[in-house]
């Protein structure tokens, strides 16, 4: 089972997890096996979140990769020379990092969409085609059972109401005495009508300010040295406690703790099991000094993390 993860735990622990844009997917189903899907019609900037997330990724260990784009309904050529530029300028990391690659062409309109993309990238990004997922992965040598996984994912990023990622995307940059008046202004929707379409998507206005609170402390815990007091105060949290009571709600830890395991992690998978002396980690990493490079992409959903598929 794949389950959907914030950009900076995907980057930490990419393995059985994925991140979605509004018509893509890029998962991890194992440390050797990446892969990304396409659904709809992509529009240019949704690609281009997809292809700097791909940019982030290319550190990763080799892999081999899948690429779905059976469900793909048009192909706007704007959106398909961002994946194309992808692949002709990191040619040569690609060949490295894949070691065999797959695409799923579906039928009909889509094969003839998944021919056009491989005739427009490297050679050294040779796929096979395939007619689904799972004889994709068997002829990647894996397991035929992470179909229902991938396919399982792509349902859960489909579902995700347009309102709630706008929400999202909103609030990223909102935080500081946001409410949900100045939200729905935003959003150009009636407040009544926004709370009603959170409560139908099975969230609220309160739910999605907490949860953003969590994406922002988690990029500056990931990206900075600040001091947790004050990434508390300018993520909105009342004080560090109230901070470390939404992270042990959503991410299951603490803040200092979740640091500590990525200062651990830079550059590398993560261990099995969090770092046992949270104090020790962060100073044998030397947590006092800023990361030499961000760790993190865009905000929210739209996030980055690292893996070439």
């Amino acid at each position: 089972m794949l389950e959907r993860k914030e950009p900076a735990d995907f980057r930490v622990r990419p393995e059985g997890g994925y991140l979605a844009g509004d018509t893509w997917l890029y998962f991890c189903a194992r440390p050797d096996l990446y892969g990304f899907a396409l659904w709809g019609s992509p529009e240019p900037d949704d690609m281009a979140a997809l292809v700097r997330l791909l940019e982030v990724e290319l550190d990763r260990a080799p892999h081999a990769a899948l690429v779905d784009v059976k469900d793909l309904t048009a192909a706007l050529p704007a959106s398909f020379d961002e994946l194309a530029r992808y692949f002709f300028a990191h040619a040569g990391t690609l060949a490295d990092r894949v070691t065999r690659s797959a695409i799923v062409k579906g039928s009909g309109m889509t094969a003839a969409i998944a021919a056009g993309f491989l005739e427009s990238v490297p050679p050294t990004f040779a796929a096979s085609l395939y007619a689904d997922v799972a004889g994709a992965l068997e002829g990647l040598g894996f397991d035929r059972s992470f179909a229902s996984a991938i396919e399982r994912a792509k349902e859960e990023a489909r579902a995700v109401p347009g309102v709630v990622r706008a929400l999202r995307a909103w609030l990223d940059d909102h935080l500081a005495e946001t409410t949900i008046d100045d939200a729905a202004r935003a959003l150009a929707t009636a407040t009544r009508t926004l709370q009603r379409r959170l409560t139908e998507a099975s969230t609220s206005f309160a739910e999605e300010v907490r949860l953003a609170r969590v994406r922002a402390a988690k990029r500056m815990l990931a990206e900075t040295d600040l001091p947790i007091t004050t990434i508390a105060i300018d993520v909105g949290c009342s004080s560090p406690q109230h901070l470390s009571t939404l992270f042990r709600q959503y991410v299951g830890d603490t803040p200092s703790a979740w640091r500590a395991l990525v200062l651990l992690n830079v550059g590398g998978s993560a261990p099995d099991t969090p770092a046992p002396d949270t104090a020790l980690a962060l100073r044998a990493r030397g947590a006092s000094r800023p990361l030499k490079r961000p760790l993190l992409g865009p905000r929210g959903d739209r996030g980055r993390g690292r893996g070439g598929a």
